[in-house]
């Protein structure tokens, strides 16, 4: 597992330099700086291509780094036609950033894919306790959006917006419930003592229901920057029960 953890490590490093010396080669070409070798990877050269306008691109042994050699860039060489330092300040200054703004267009892309593969998750009532005044304040298939100030995003966040709680305090939920966004009172059932952020079960006994039930949106990335689970959202139940459900009353 660490080896390969390594490896994966290792391509990811490769993959920023290469776009980030991409980054330097695209705005030299655009400014028609004199560019002598594009190379991913160093040390000893495995592939290396020499194209008519004099420019190489190479691909070397170790992966773990890369550069964009432009003409006279460690030298001062401004009688050289194109060389780097015979260019303007601010064509300079632009090739020089401009790899870590391609750096920084890699990162927003990749939460971009991110966002859009996974979308919001948020988390329903399953089950409703029957037996109890619960019944009348939290309904089964309830989103539950919020508890006790806190938004819910993640599992964890049931046990970090309740634990230390105690029998009979009373908390705010804002759920969604039939495509309404409403704010209601629960009560504790129990305590609400975690061993850790993983102890759902504890919140849940607490909160008067069994489980509770993943939802994921549809709309992805559009849902996270925007306003929320609305109507229409995909319903993902994560198991089936049998048995008497609660009706809202």
């Amino acid at each position: 597992m660490k080896f390969w953890a390594i490896v994966i490590a290792i391509l990811i490093l490769l993959v920023m330099i290469t776009v980030h010396e991409f980054g330097h080669y695209l705005a030299g070409k655009i400014f028609k700086f004199k560019i002598n070798e594009f190379s991913i990877g160093m040390g000893p050269a495995l592939i290396k291509k020499k194209k008519k306008n004099g420019e190489i691109f190479s691909v070397r042994l170790l992966p773990l780094g890369g550069y964009c050699a432009f003409e006279g860039e460690d030298e001062d060489k401004k009688e050289v036609e194109n060389a780097f330092n015979s260019k303007k300040p601010w064509q300079r200054i632009i090739v020089l950033v401009s790899g870590a703004f391609m750096n920084f267009l890699l990162a927003l892309l990749v939460i971009i894919i991110m966002f859009s593969c996974y979308g919001e998750t948020s988390y329903s009532a399953y089950e409703v306790k029957p037996d109890s005044a619960y019944t009348y304040v939290l309904a089964d298939d309830d989103v539950i959006l919020e508890l006790n100030g806190k938004r819910i995003m993640l599992t964890t966040d049931f046990v970090k917006s309740l634990n230390g709680k105690k029998k009979g305090d009373v908390v705010k939920a804002k759920v969604l419930r039939s495509g309404k966004k409403r704010t209601i009172k629960v009560e504790m059932r129990e305590n609400v003592n975690c061993k850790d952020v993983t102890d759902v079960s504890t919140v849940c006994k607490a909160l008067g229901i069994a489980t509770i039930a993943k939802i994921s949106t549809k709309d992805g990335v559009y849902d996270v920057a925007g306003s929320g689970f609305r109507d229409g959202d995909l319903l993902l139940k994560l198991k089936d029960f049998d048995g008497d459900y609660s009706q809202e009353k």
